[in-house]
């Protein structure tokens, strides 16, 4: 089985997170967003319409990291630099964003340990180096 290198980074940052947990550097409860059924389910609009009417976002980021005071919405992407992670964004992704920086909820594109650490950091999560 082929692992796709944003299965294997979210792979990545669930161990981090249990481990930042485990030596109490965070306090936080964390899960991803599973969002493949649309493609894997090979039938794209008529799931979509149901899904959509259960709740789900079109966009949404794949990670939520909450804690008692501050959370982190996580979009990854298998990327090199920030630039070229933006550049893969879909423009649901990119409507998500939008809205959410409007709502002035903290959002962040992650494409490696660098840039999931800034986003702990960022978002008032990771508060020791």
């Amino acid at each position: 089985m082929h692992i796709k290198p944003e299965e294997l980074l979210s792979q990545k940052i669930k161990m981090w997170l249990d481990r930042l947990n485990e030596i109490e550097a965070i306090n936080t409860m964390h899960y991803t967003v599973p969002n493949e059924f649309l493609a894997e389910a090979g039938k794209g609009f008529h799931i979509w319409q149901k899904k959509e009417a259960a709740g789900c976002v079109a966009g949404a980021p794949d990670w939520l990291v909450l804690s008692s005071s501050c959370h982190c919405l996580m979009e990854l992407k298998d990327a090199k630099t920030m630039k070229g992670a933006i550049g893969k964004m879909s423009k649901a992704q990119k409507d998500f964003a939008v809205t959410a920086d409007r709502k002035g909820i903290k959002r962040y594109t992650v494409f490696d340990k660098d840039s999931f650490i800034h986003a702990l950091r960022d978002s008032g999560m990771l508060k020791v180096d």
